[in-house]
């Protein structure tokens, strides 16, 4: 009854988790937070050393890399992405992207604001971390992104000048179901909060300027 209620409280939550390994340091793939997750793209843990573990972007050394504006596929949705990257080790790498509201390829390049859409195309993928992290579907009063000025280059990319901001603090969130390799387990099962990703973000905005000086 004990580990239920944990189990329950913990779920709701939607807290991260202090790391129990260091032999599982690949970064975590995307996830569909309402379908079942493999827990070969999670990590282990276990539920009773939970802790909330942020991320404050504003302590970084983070410098802007590429912006782009790409269409996924087999399906086009296109989506607006900015990637930061420590200055110190560059392979430490932040992506923060959103799609147009009306799936516009012309309105992402225009200046003035973005909002997410809440829609899978928009995320932050983490890799600022080993552990790796990744939170698609931010929703328009989480994120945003304003351009001031921008010029098109070449390869889809964007010159611009403007900020990120991450409005409220997001969390990991639970997956609908893991899969442990024998079968799926749910939230409320004794081993299901041994796996998640300890990172919350901070609110925080992030001014950049890659235009030409």
């Amino acid at each position: 009854m004990k580990t239920l209620i944990y189990a329950l409280f913990f779920s709701l939550l939607l807290s991260g988790c202090k790391k129990e390994s260091e032999n599982t340091d690949s970064p975590s793939a995307a996830i569909d937070l309402s379908k079942p997750a493999d827990s070969a793209i999670l990590k282990k843990y276990h539920y009773d050393t939970v802790t909330f573990k942020p991320i404050d972007l504003t302590a970084m050394n983070l410098k802007v890399g590429p912006i782009h504006y790409d269409a996924s596929v087999p399906t086009v949705i296109w989506a607006l992405t900015i990637e930061l990257y420590d200055s110190v080790v560059p392979s430490k790498r932040l992506f923060i992207s959103v799609q147009d509201r009306h799936n516009n390829r012309d309105s992402l390049i225009k200046t003035g604001l973005h909002l997410a859409t809440g829609e899978v195309s928009d995320a932050i993928t983490n890799l600022l971390q080993s552990s790796g992290f990744a939170l698609n579907s931010i929703k328009s009063d989480e994120l945003e992104i304003y351009f001031d000025d921008l010029t098109v280059t070449p390869n889809n990319n964007l010159s611009a000048k403007g900020y990120i901001q991450i409005k409220k603090e997001i969390y990991w969130q639970w997956p609908a179901a893991i899969w442990n390799g024998i079968k799926y387990i749910y939230p409320g099962d004794n081993d299901y909060l041994d796996y998640c990703i300890p990172i919350y973000y901070l609110p925080v905005k992030i001014y950049f300027n890659t235009m030409s000086k």
